[in-house]
């Protein structure tokens, strides 16, 4: 009879284990259609939150370095599981000097919380922070005669500048812009 239950148990965890790893793909497969949806009406870039299918309009942004020069299709379903073991949060953003559509997986901080969210981006590598609130990007400065971690090589494309049309007059933007600015 123990023996029995216990037969019985164990085939129900493979059947719960099983069960969940196919929702898990099934969630990414169709979280990652939903973000390739979105990004074809919003080409010039996004942040979403994965949990509630919605855009992230305030808050400051960095992206994680495990997804960086993740671009295409190809990439997407990566940034999709990595979003979703970590903040939930997804950007998108069309880089004009080689026409690709590149894809992160963030975490979003605060307003205000800036000192985080530099100390965040120095550790991942990133060479800026995203103020969505304010419509600004906002540099990482690294000590003068330092080269921070990011290798140059593993970068597959300059930065792209902000087309005018999406300054809206201001200067909040500069010219050499990290992303593209992130219309809703």
């Amino acid at each position: 009879m123990i023996k029995t239950i216990r037969v019985f148990l164990f085939i129900s965890a493979l059947v719960v284990f099983n069960n969940t790893g196919c929702r898990k793909e099934n969630l990414t497969e169709e979280l990652s259609h939903f973000v390739w949806e979105y990004a074809s009406l919003h080409p010039d870039g996004f942040t979403l939150d994965l949990s509630s299918k919605t855009t992230v309009s305030s808050g400051i942004v960095v992206a994680f370095e495990a997804t960086q020069n993740s671009f295409g299709r190809e990439s997407l379903n990566r940034v999709i599981d990595h979003a979703l073991n970590h903040d939930k949060i997804v950007g998108g953003w069309l880089n004009e000097s080689d026409s690709q559509y590149y894809f992160d997986s963030n975490r979003l901080f605060a307003n205000g919380m800036y000192e985080e969210a530099k100390a965040f981006a120095v550790a991942n590598n990133q060479l800026a922070i995203y103020d969505l609130s304010n419509d600004s990007v906002i540099w990482i400065e690294y000590p003068a005669g330092k080269i921070h971690n990011i290798d140059q090589k593993k970068r597959v494309f300059p930065l792209p500048s902000i087309p005018d049309k999406y300054r809206n007059g201001s200067n909040k933007i500069r010219q050499t812009g990290f992303q593209q600015a992130r219309a809703s």
